[in-house]
């Protein structure tokens, strides 16, 4: 028996927290390698390439990987030929013809501004409207880059509308007069 209370005398000296203060530490299991992250980063980054940056790659490329010519490329259209044919010269010219058009048309829009003004489409409504076909007409021509034809049209539409306002005072004159008489006829 002594024995045993040697053992236990020499066990109630020892402190529990020893046992554990000098056990090694265990490794963690619970946390993956950081190899496997890394294997997982760049299979990320090898499928936002294929899907990304590949179709481009494929439709810009054709299979021996040449750059693929679009046809359009290689043959020129009619429109830029034209364009590579007219000299610094006449297109001078058509600026000064376009510049032209727009001046008769700025006339044109002045004159309808006015006569808008006057309610033309109360007593001139039919040359009213045939000034501005004729403007519309010239819109076409101006569209077509034809100025000195854009310019004649707009010129008659601006010619059409300026006799409609210097119809004005006559116009007036006539009302009062038809007023006058239906006043005194008693309409």
């Amino acid at each position: 028996m002594s024995d045993k209370r040697s053992e236990s005398a020499d066990l109630d000296h020892v402190d529990d927290n020893a046992v554990f203060k000098t056990a090694s530490p265990q490794a963690q299991i619970d946390k993956p390698p950081i190899i496997l992250w890394l294997g997982l980063g760049g299979l990320l980054l090898v499928a936002l390439l294929v899907v990304f940056v590949l179709p481009v790659l494929v439709t810009e490329y054709e299979l021996p990987l040449e750059r693929r010519v679009d046809i359009a490329e290689l043959v020129p259209s009619p429109a830029s030929q034209r364009e590579l044919e007219i000299s610094p010269f006449e297109e001078a010219q058509r600026s000064i013809q376009r510049k032209n058009a727009q001046d008769v048309l700025a006339e044109l829009l002045e004159i309808q501004g006015e006569l808008s003004a006057l309610d033309v489409v109360e007593w001139g409504q039919r040359q009213f409207e045939e000034a501005l076909s004729q403007a519309s007409t010239g819109d076409e021509y101006y569209r077509s880059q034809e100025f000195l034809l854009a310019v004649e049209v707009y010129g008659l539409g601006r010619d059409t509308l300026a006799q409609l306002r210097d119809s004005v005072p006559t116009v007036i004159a006539q009302t009062l007069i038809e007023a006058e008489t239906a006043f005194i006829a008693g309409d």
